[in-house]
């Protein structure tokens, strides 16, 4: 969590580009997809953390991607009217 790579400045995500970003997300969730279809279902209901399962880490992923996703399309959706 304390890594680097979870919190690039603005600049940093400027400079790698819309494109970059939309790669890494995919190149991510595929991952985790990929991870995921080699286990069995019992692996939700096994502890991640003291106070987490893996169904709750992978709910938590799923919600934050969405809910960025969201802004995202808001944000582009205002920019893409401002142009109007």
């Amino acid at each position: 969590m304390k890594s680097e790579d979870n919190w690039k400045s603005n600049d940093q995500l400027k400079r790698m580009g819309w494109k970059a970003l939309k790669k890494n997300l995919e190149e991510s969730q595929t991952h985790l997809l990929s991870l995921l279809a080699k286990q069995k279902d019992v692996i939700l209901k096994k502890k991640y953390s003291d106070t987490a399962t893996f169904q709750d880490l992978i709910t938590g992923i799923l919600q934050h991607d969405l809910y960025h996703t969201g802004q995202t399309a808001y944000l582009k959706s205002i920019c893409h009217n401002d142009k109007k």
